[in-house]
This record gives C-alpha cells, sequence and structure tokens, in this order.
C-alpha cells in the first residue's frame, strides 16, 4: 500500500534524526521545579537522575511509525467527508509524521516547542471567588479531546476553505493550526508535527523569583475539569483564594508523567481581571415567563431560565464581546442573537421576547409595495431587504407567486436572495437560494400543508419540508404563512443526491408521449439544466406509454426510483391528494449518480378533505375522505379514459406494484397514520399556531370559527383511516 511504501522509504532516514531536546518554557526562559518549602500545601516528585528541566522523567518511548502508519491508513472516513478528500489528507498526514518520527518511532508525551506555550494566564475575581484561567493549547489537537491523532482531521474537511470572512469562521478556526487564516490541507502538517502529543492536565507553579530551579507545585487541574463551551477554544480554571502579590505563577501540562513546555511566567501585582455578570429574562408577548430557555453566551456553558424566566451567566470578563443566544425549541422561537460587550459593569436586561414561532421581515418601499398590490401577476421581483429569524440580507428580490393563490385576499410571496448572499437556514442546514411563503388562504386551519409535508417527511422518502412562520412587511404583521422548501440543488444536497441532474416541474401534463421534445415544454417547466432540452424527459415518457403490460414492472424499475414513487403513492393516498394528476408534483432525473428519475410531491394545501368542489369552489366546509386508492388512473372510478396520468396508471395497475403499494399503505395505518398519534399531531399543531392564528386579520375565516375547523380536520383523519381499512378489505 502508498503509506507502507512511504514508511519504508523514510526508515533509514529517520535512524539518524537526533531527538532535538524541549524547551523548558516559553521565550527561553527554562526553569526546572524545586522541592517545595514545609509551608507549602501540595509536595511535587522529587527529580530524579534522568529527568528533564520541567522536574518529571519523562516518558518517550512513543508508538512504532509502521504502527502509527497503518492506522492512519485503514482509519474510516468521517461523516460529511468527501472521501477522496480524505484519502489526499491521510496521505499528507502520513508523510508530516514520518517526517518528525526518531528512529522509527513516533514520540508520544505531553506538548512541546513554545506554540504550545500558555502566555495568557491571569486572575480572575467575580465578586465570589478568584480563580486562575487558561486557554488549552495542543497544536494539532483540532477537536480538543486532549490528544493529536487521526481524528483532528475530521475538522480540517469539515471547515476547508472556512475564512475568517464567512460566519463559520468562529467555530472552523480551532482547525487553522498554521495560523494563515484559512482552512486547508497546509493544516495538517500541524498534526503530523505533534502527533500523540497529549496533555492529562496541568501543573500550577509558583516561584518569587521565576529563576531556574526556584519553581514550585501548587497543584494541578486535570483536562477532565476543562471546558469547551464555545467549540473552538477550551479553558482551564484553578482556584487560587489567597494569591500572592509579587510572586510569579506559571501552568505547566503533563501526560503521565512527562511534562511539556512551561507556560509564561505571570506575576501577581495585587490587581486580577474582573468578572461580570450577564442576566435578563424571557417571555412572551403577553409577558408570560417562559422557563427552560437554553442561553449561550460565546465561550461559555449555556444556561437555562428560572420558573420567572430569569437568566444569570457568572464571571464574564471585563472586556468580553460575544454572541448572547437563545436556543430554539419545539415550543417557542427566539428570532435574534444578540452581541454583547462587558466594560466594568454587569450586563443587565437582556431581555428576550419569545414567540411560538419564527418571525421573517420584510422591509421594501411603500412605491414597490404598491406596485406588487397593482398587479398581482407582476414576475419582476422589487428590491427589499430582510431579517429572517436574526439573518439579516439586504436587496433581496421580492414578488407574490403561485396561480390561483395570487387572485386571493392574502397573497403568497417569494424571496429571492443574491447568490453571494443566501439564507443559511440553522435548522435545515444549508443555504437557501430562495424561499416560497405560503399563505395558505383557502385552508381555514392553515395546517393543511405542513401536515402534508411532515408525513411525506415521515415516510422516509425525498420531499421538501415546511415550517409554520409569522410575515411582517415593515413591521406590519401579515399572518401567519408556511415556508415550504424550494427543491433545487442544495436541497438536493442537503438529502444526498447529485444536484447536476435535470429537474422538470409538471404544470398540465398526464404525461402522454408527444411528437418531439420542444412539444414538452408547453406542458412542464424546467427548473434545473434550463438550457438544455427536454430529450431525456421525451425519451423517458416515450418509453413509459410503449411498455408492454409484462415489462412494465421490470422496465419502470430500471428506469425510476420505484421505492420512492411507492412513498409517494402512499403518502398522497393517507392525505387524499386529488390534485396531482397532470400538476403538482415534480420528475427529477439523477443523470451521473443512479440514472433513474425520482417523482417528489409538490404544492399539498387541498388536502386532508378539504378538496376543491366544483359547485362550492375553493371556499367551503365540506370535508372528502373517500379519494380512491388508485386515484390517477385511468380506471379509478373518479377518473375516465380522459382524465388520468399515464405513470400512475401503469404503476396501479401492475400486480406485483400495487400488492408492494397497499402492503405498504397498509402498514402505515398503524404506524405514521396511526389514529391517535396523527390526532394528537394536529393538537400540538394547533396549540403552536393559534395565537399567531388568531392575530391574523387576511386569513380566511373567523376566529370564533376556528376550533370547528380543527375538529374538521381531524374528523377527516378518524374517516380517512376507516376508509383505507375497508377498501385494502375488500
Amino acid at each position: 500500500m502508498l503509506l507502507r511504501h512511504l514508511y519504508h522509504a523514510v526508515q533509514p532516514i529517520l535512524a539518524v534524526i537526533a531527538l532535538l531536546a524541549i524547551a523548558a518554557g516559553c521565550g527561553g526562559n527554562q526553569s526546572g521545579l524545586n522541592t517545595p518549602t514545609t509551608d507549602e500545601p501540595v509536595s511535587v516528585l522529587t527529580l530524579g537522575a534522568e529527568a528533564d528541566t520541567h522536574g518529571v522523567a519523562p516518558d518517550r518511548s512513543g508508538v512504532g511509525l509502521k504502527a502509527v502508519l497503518d492506522d492512519i491508513e485503514t482509519a474510516p472516513v468521517p461523516e460529511g467527508i468527501d472521501p477522496t478528500l480524505y484519502d489526499q489528507f491521510k496521505l499528507a498526514l502520513s508523510r508530516a509524521v514520518s517526517a518528525q518520527a526518531v528512529n522509527g518511532r513516533v514520540l508520544s508525551g505531553a506538548p512541546a516547542g513554545e506554540e504550545n506555550c500558555v502566555t495568557d494566564l491571569r486572575l480572575i475575581d467575580d465578586g465570589e471567588s478568584q480563580f486562575l484561567k487558561w486557554t488549552y493549547i495542543n497544536v494539532g489537537d483540532y477537536d480538543l479531546n486532549s490528544e493529536v491523532n487521526i481524528s483532528d482531521l475530521t475538522p480540517v474537511g469539515l471547515y476547508i476553505g472556512a475564512t475568517p470572512q464567512q460566519e463559520n469562521w468562529d467555530s472552523a478556526q480551532v482547525a487553522d493550526g498554521d495560523g494563515n487564516e484559512e482552512v486547508n490541507i497546509s493544516d495538517i502538517t500541524p498534526i503530523g508535527q505533534h502527533y500523540l502529543a497529549k496533555v492529562d492536565g496541568y501543573f500550577i507553579e509558583w516561584s518569587d523569583t521565576a529563576e531556574d530551579g526556584s519553581w514550585q507545585q501548587l497543584g494541578d487541574a486535570p483536562f477532565t475539569g476543562s471546558a469547551s463551551p464555545a467549540g473552538s477554544q477550551r479553558w482551564f480554571t484553578f482556584e487560587l483564594p489567597e494569591p500572592v502579590i509579587g510572586r510569579y505563577y506559571r501552568v505547566t501540562p503533563y501526560q503521565g508523567e512527562d511534562t511539556g513546555v512551561p507556560g509564561s511566567a505571570w506575576q501577581y501585582t495585587g490587581t486580577s481581571t474582573q468578572a461580570f455578570m450577564v442576566s435578563g429574562t424571557c417571555r412572551t408577548n403577553d409577558d408570560t415567563p417562559v422557563s427552560d430557555v437554553e442561553l449561550t453566551l460565546s465561550g461559555f456553558a449555556p444556561v437555562l431560565s428560572q420558573a420567572d424566566g430569569s437568566f444569570t451567566i457568572h464571571g464574564v470578563e471585563d472586556g468580553y464581546s460575544g454572541t448572547l443566544t437563545p436556543y430554539i425549541t419545539e415550543r417557542y422561537f427566539y428570532p435574534h442573537a444578540r452581541e454583547l460587550e462587558v466594560s466594568g459593569a454587569d450586563v443587565t436586561d437582556q431581555d428576550f421576547a419569545v414567540t411560538k414561532l419564527p418571525e421573517y421581515r420584510v422591509y421594501i418601499s411603500q412605491e414597490l409595495l404598491d406596485e406588487l398590490y397593482a398587479d398581482v401577476w407582476i414576475s419582476d421581483y422589487k428590491s427589499a431587504d430582510v431579517n429572517i429569524s436574526g439573518s439579516i440580507h439586504e436587496d433581496v428580490g421580492v414578488r407574490f407567486r403561485g396561480a390561483t393563490a395570487r387572485t386571493f385576499p392574502k397573497q403568497s410571496w417569494k424571496i429571492s436572495f443574491n447568490d453571494t448572499d443566501e439564507y443559511p437556514d440553522p435548522d435545515w442546514d444549508y443555504k437557501r437560494g430562495s424561499i416560497n411563503l405560503n399563505a395558505q388562504y383557502a385552508d381555514a386551519t392553515l395546517l393543511r400543508e405542513k401536515l402534508s409535508y411532515d408525513l411525506m417527511q415521515d415516510l422516509d422518502m425525498l420531499a421538501p419540508r415546511a415550517r409554520f412562520v409569522r410575515l411582517y412587511i415593515n413591521d406590519e404583521y401579515y399572518g401567519m404563512y408556511t415556508d415550504v422548501e424550494n427543491p433545487r440543488r442544495g436541497w438536493l444536497d442537503e438529502f444526498g443526491y447529485d444536484n447536476n441532474g435535470s429537474m422538470y416541474q409538471a404544470q398540465h401534463t398526464m404525461l402522454y408521449e408527444l411528437p418531439s421534445p420542444e412539444d414538452y415544454e408547453e406542458e412542464i417547466e424546467k427548473q434545473l439544466l434550463e438550457d438544455e432540452p427536454f430529450d431525456d424527459l421525451a425519451e423517458f415518457i416515450g418509453e413509459l406509454n410503449n411498455w408492454s403490460s409484462e415489462e412494465i414492472y421490470n422496465e419502470l424499475s430500471d428506469w425510476m426510483d420505484t421505492e420512492q414513487l411507492k412513498k409517494c403513492m402512499v403518502g398522497w393516498c393517507l392525505i387524499g391528494m386529488a390534485d396531482n394528476i397532470n400538476t403538482n408534483y415534480y420528475l427529477y432525473h439523477d443523470i451521473e449518480d443512479t440514472g433513474k428519475w425520482l417523482l417528489f410531491p409538490w404544492d399539498m394545501d387541498r388536502t386532508w378533505g378539504h378538496l376543491y368542489d366544483q359547485e362550492e369552489g375553493f371556499f367551503h366546509h365540506i370535508i372528502t375522505y373517500d379519494v380512491p386508492l388508485d386515484y390517477g388512473s385511468f380506471s379509478c372510478s373518479w377518473c375516465s379514459e380522459d382524465w388520468g396520468n399515464v405513470l400512475y396508471d401503469r404503476y396501479f395497475n401492475e400486480p406485483q406494484f400495487w400488492q408492494e403499494y397497499t402492503q405498504d399503505l397498509s402498514a402505515a395505518l398503524d404506524t405514521i397514520f396511526d389514529e391517535t398519534a396523527m390526532l394528537a399531531r394536529v393538537d400540538e399543531y394547533y396549540e403552536l399556531v393559534l395565537d399567531s392564528v388568531l392575530e391574523d386579520t387576511q386569513k380566511w375565516g373567523e376566529n370564533a370559527d376556528y376550533e370547528t375547523r380543527i375538529d374538521e380536520l381531524k374528523s377527516y383523519i378518524t374517516l380517512r383511516h376507516a376508509f383505507i381499512e375497508q377498501e385494502l378489505a375488500q
């Protein structure tokens, strides 16, 4: 193997490399330990004949180079890192480790070299106690787990390419081992240079003169007692109740019986760094206290708000600057992190107005807003600034969206971000180029679309996600909306699919074969690889329309992800989808990976019993629960020879597909569509959105009737569950 060849190549060279002595302190201050005087509280180890200058006999025998290289070579690829890139990392690490080996061994022990010297020792006084505090240093230990080893490649892989200009730099900079303000492959060299360096803890030492041989041990701070709340640094503390004026203090890392480079000497002059507290409350808009809110100040362990909504963070040093972030929970949403500075006083009244839903705020000139309402069909974006849950973006594009929905009193919105300033969604963990905000005006419960997408997620299939939000235009509340993911490249990446395929959105197609690829442009809108012809779609639809009944199962399984198709059909059946024959679905061609086609759902608001009615239109309270299980096939009782979808028809009328579909549908009745569980989910959403719905003056329906609308939705679940059971039993 390549790494083993590397070992044999460097072995003769390594045999002649001499072991360099380790400097005893930063800046050449080489100071050993003396046996303490009898009045000191803690004794130290007696120096032996082979002790180093730090006072403890070292054991730097290390590990054989071949064994280390074998471990590196066989290390599995961590989750989230490209395998090819990780192979490059391992090769670079092997070279760096080999270059540092001595006589064919990789030396272990406490961190050595001035780059590992602790230079920020200080005394903190928080009003209740005094303690020494310093930052953990073990160059190459990027995951801060006490040892430099193979696992430190992971942060490099996760943050590769990060720079101070990026939002993740606070976390990423821990992997910038060479200090060049960019995480790249050169940061692997420090790992190799310090491989197997480990910190079990620090000795705390004192001296009246800071001269060589004068240092005595006061105590130790084990690694297990340190804290790393910020994720990009680790802190140690040591209580020092009675510091002596004029005395010097320092800390020295140790690993087993080996000690590393001593820290810089710090002299206590009678003054200490003052520490203060940050405090505030978490309350809802109606002034109700919210307990158990997790609040994190950068570099500090999280604290929880108390029963009265109050919280306090102690020990914040004078001169501190950082971010106070309330944690998003399932119950409430805290929209804005807050930048804080501490300067000579406590920071109080850091109060958070807590809402149950995230807040999206759009700021647009009245002139441009009037232009949008003057022509709801306008497709041009208008310039606006937005604040999406505390993430501020300037000069984005906004417009109305939808087809029939544009004619309703409450408009749906689309927000389009600049390519260089996309929204870094913290919940969905990728940068979104656009946001769809659906008004759900025709659904008096405002719950159906999110219920639909959540159920699709329960089926473990490729489908967009959704969340409830509060929309403000120029700080005026415009109502509760549903934010639905826009299925584009970032979304495909998030779900682990190759994003270089072609994506088509059905507009009004039943997937009949047409004379030429260009003819499909009138029926289907291409969303990815837009500039390329429709040839792949035309080929697929042509094949679909011409397979014999005997060929359907094998051919469709070869051309399409039929597991995804089955899950989509099951989900549509459970929610009673009857608006998907010629629209409201996507087809994605995974060209470079599987080569197969995938179908996934879209626009599922007219569901859960509330369908379009030929006489009443959109606005009625009729609950329809008996959508046929084979809806979309030409033989379905609700369809005809002229109204159906070729794909659905071929799927439902193939016996083996039908058996697989009905088996999964039956299982879903006892799992994701369990009646008790689904009714509980509706109740959960009702409690979550109630305040926001009642404040929404643009919705369809009266506040006094809202609970009745919820009861109608719940009745669908009971009726639909029974209907499907009955149909499956026949």
